[in-house]
């Protein structure tokens, strides 16, 4: 998925992701015990994540990271963001410096990862673009029972 605003300069790219989350044999344990279960391979999954960003961007900054939550059909999920500063060489026909967000959510739907990359112009505020795009976009994932 890919959306863009009206001035060059401003652009903004976002991708979203839908994989299997890993998978976990909870074998009768009590749901505390599965939710942190869950929630060390979601930060283990999103550390692959950087991962990926780190090798394919060289130059790839670490700006910031946080936990995260999102909505969908009622349910709330957390996540983990991080945010690089990167050079892009080809960002909409011209090589480019980018802030690029990445954010993952874990076990929608009991068994679904959900990750979205967002790239922007490094000199422009998208935070409210962003917001919207976060706010809008719905899952299409069966919520688990």
């Amino acid at each position: 998925m890919l959306f863009r605003s009206g001035t060059p300069g401003t652009e903004i790219s976002a991708t979203v992701y839908f994989f299997r989350s890993p998978q976990l044999a909870s074998l009768g344990s009590p749901q505390s015990v599965v939710a942190d279960a869950q929630a060390h391979l979601c930060e283990s999954q999103f550390r692959a994540v950087e991962r990926e960003i780190t090798s394919a961007h060289r130059d790839a900054q670490l700006l910031e990271e946080e936990a995260v939550t999102t909505s969908q059909q009622g349910v709330t999920f957390a996540g983990h963001k991080a945010v690089y500063k990167m050079s892009l060489p080809n960002f909409f026909g011209r090589a480019q410096t980018t802030r690029s967000e990445a954010y993952l959510f874990c076990y929608a739907g009991g068994q679904w990862s959900v990750e979205y990359r967002i790239d922007y112009p490094a000199d422009h505020d998208a935070a409210g673009a962003i917001a919207k795009f976060m706010h809008d976009f719905q899952w299409t994932i069966t919520p688990q029972p």
